[in-house]
């Protein structure tokens, strides 16, 4: 024997152990698998004809010119494929397996195929090897075309490897690095070193261990309590149906309540609960369509332009009704929210945002909906939130939120002596956007504690630029968010933000909604008398829009309360008569009275008379930009002025 061939029956043997293993094993239905199958495939028959072709070469009399020449050339034509093979399988790790349906692939090709082609013909030229007439094996001049067309390959691995940097993991990268990195060695090794050593194969076999372990491990797949496939095998579905643009659709089914399933039921009969709905979708729908997310959130994926609707009626169908364990007859409240091939989105990240999008809407659907049709409507109302977010970020960044001045007008006075801050925000894109909009999802999504800072510095500067007390102001009203209340550094950062403006923090008046007020009274307390020691105070806003806890309100240290506006016109439509009691309550606690969205004379007249304090709403005046406010301030209190002087 001319070569030693142990590596190679040693590559053989473990490659044959290792493909039964992985076949074995339960797989994502993706290009990326089935190429690399390929790619263990045409690795297996390279070795096994590298080892048939060293006894051929070894021992040509036994096998005759024929057989040497033909198996020399299937081996050739396999080392060929084995580059071709690896570069197909790094453009499926990298995400552009899209290629092979292009022209530049077919130039990638050329190659590979000339190359191919120069080997099969090679027993007519001896281009590649040649077999003399003695029957000795001698190479051809272009024998190192095989390790030419191979650093090829390789080099377009490590190109599209760092083309895709941003957009791969990197543990592919490394493995595909490493990968690179093995095979040159190899080539190296048995060109250089030991050319009477077959190693080549038995590297290659090192390099699919190591696809193995960093990308191929089907396990990383599975959720292990289900048995399904897991979120990243939904991302990587996702992904590659998008890349190629196969349509596909998406129902999402949630246990909505899972902890107050826990509570009610116990952690047993939930986890009971959870089995049997785990083997109810596996044995209707198909298992390689359908993921588990996290909790009780399930995916039935439908891998063509299927008929998703009938999906929807089955589990509608099915989870109307209870499951039983034991004695209890447990019904689910589900949550099932469906993306239809046309109006799925073309990137994974926006199948997320649609499905968190859809499922938050469904938590706060006062109508209880439990299904939903992705549909125009909803992409669009959900493009609107995203740029309203976007909006949110921009004016946090370049501090752009306006302030505008609601006049808070006194009965006693008979003037305007304080108002209420008002957030406003105006987008490039959207334009105006509604406070109740922007505050919402701003307290949503955290951002309300920059937006509040912002807020309240500009407040201040506006009272130490303007010195409105010399118009006859005394109090700005300023709200804060319940999330903002919970911040240990409220205190210090109130404090300091005033020290740095040096104005007088009995100006500022802190409004905290009733549902904040009830929620966490003890906490609220302690930030509260913090304030009030630092000479804040403090008012209740929206009184009558939560579940009102009179008794903790009270028990509060409240200068003021502002009554809500649904209330006072409850009042003035006849609908609700408690009004004047519930001044009369906060009066006996002496506490000033703050009616909000007040909009004629005569409710002016009407809560005069009942002795509420202070009057708020557009009867005075809407909401104005400070320039226009402190103009309408200095009016409004002079002519009053001059009518009590007359």
């Amino acid at each position: 024997m001319r070569w030693n061939i142990d590596f190679e029956i040693a590559s053989i043997v473990y490659m044959l152990a290792f493909f039964c293993f992985f076949v074995a094993k339960r797989h994502l239905p993706t290009r990326q698998k089935t190429t690399y199958i390929v790619t263990i495939i045409i690795s297996f028959l390279a070795t096994v004809m590298d080892v048939f072709t060293a006894w051929t070469n070894s021992y040509p009399r036994q096998f005759g010119r024929d057989v040497v020449m033909v198996s020399n050339v299937i081996y050739f034509v396999l080392v060929t494929s084995i580059a071709l093979a690896f570069f197909c399988y790094i453009l499926s790790v990298t995400g552009q397996s899209n290629y092979a349906s292009t022209s530049i692939f077919t130039v990638f090709m050329l190659p590979a195929v000339i190359t191919n082609l120069l080997i099969v013909t090679t027993p007519l030229t001896g281009f590649v090897f040649m077999v003399d007439e003695q029957l000795n094996y001698i190479h051809g001049p272009a024998y190192a075309v095989n390790m030419v067309v191979g650093s090829f390959y390789i080099f377009l691995s490590f190109a599209s490897m760092v083309a895709s940097r941003r957009v791969v993991e990197k543990k592919q990268k490394i493995s595909v690095y490493l990968f690179c990195s093995v095979i040159i060695v190899g080539m190296i090794v048995q060109a250089f070193f030991f050319d009477k050593v077959l190693v080549s194969n038995f590297l290659i076999t090192l390099a699919l261990v190591i696809f193995y372990v960093t990308i191929e491990n089907p396990g990383e797949y599975i959720d292990r309590a289900s048995g399904m496939f897991n979120t990243d095998a939904f991302t990587v579905m996702c992904n590659e149906y998008i890349r190629e643009g196969k349509a596909f659709s998406c129902v999402f089914v949630t246990i909505a309540d899972y902890k107050n399933l826990d509570a009610i039921y116990g952690t047993e009969n939930v986890n009971v609960v959870r089995d049997e709905v785990i083997r109810y979708l596996k044995s209707v729908f198909n298992s390689n369509g359908l993921f588990r997310l996290k909790n009780l959130t399930f995916v039935i994926q439908e891998s063509s332009e299927g008929d998703y609707e009938k999906i929807v009626r089955v589990l509608k169908g099915r989870f109307a009704k209870p499951f039983h364990v034991g004695n209890m007859a447990i019904v689910l409240e589900t949550q099932i929210v469906a993306i239809p091939y046309w109006h799925m989105p073309k990137d994974f990240h926006s199948i997320n945002n649609i499905y968190n999008f859809v499922s938050l809407k469904l938590q706060e659907d006062p109508m209880g909906r439990n299904v939903v049709e992705v549909d125009d409507g909803i992409i669009k109302n959900m493009i609107h939130e995203r740029a309203v977010e976007h909006a949110i970020e921009n004016a946090i960044v370049n501090k752009s939120v306006q302030i505008y001045y609601q006049p808070i007008y006194s009965v006693e006075d008979n003037r305007i002596t304080s108002c209420e801050a008002l957030a406003r925000l105006f987008d490039d894109d959207i334009g105006f956007i509604s406070p109740d909009e922007f505050i919402r999802k701003a307290e949503r999504n955290g951002s309300i504690l920059n937006l509040g800072t912002q807020i309240f510095e500009k407040v201040c500067a506006f009272i130490k630029e303007h010195k409105p007390r010399q118009y006859g102001l005394n109090h700005i009203h300023v709200n804060l968010s319940p999330m903002q209340f919970k911040q240990e550094t409220l205190v210090e950062e109130l404090i300091d933000i005033t020290n740095r403006y040096e104005i007088d923090r009995s100006m500022i008046v802190l409004e905290i909604t009733e549902s904040a007020a009830v929620e966490g009274s003890e906490s609220i307390r302690q930030n509260m008398e913090k304030l009030i020691a630092a000479s804040f105070t403090f008012s209740l806003d929206d009184y009558g829009t939560g579940f009102s806890n009179t008794a903790t309100i009270i028990q509060l240290p409240f200068s003021s309360v502002k009554i809500d506006k649904s209330v006072v016109w409850s009042y003035f439509k006849r609908k609700s008569m408690i009004l004047p009691d519930l001044i009369t309550m906060f009066m006996n606690q002496n506490l000033k009275l703050i009616a909000e969205g007040v909009e004629t004379r005569e409710m002016v007249s009407a809560l005069s008379h009942m002795k509420c304090s202070h009057i708020q709403g557009f009867y005075f005046s809407k909401p104005l930009p400070q320039r226009e406010f402190i103009a309408y301030l200095w009016d409004f209190n002079r002519r009053n002025e001059e009518e009590n002087a007359s």
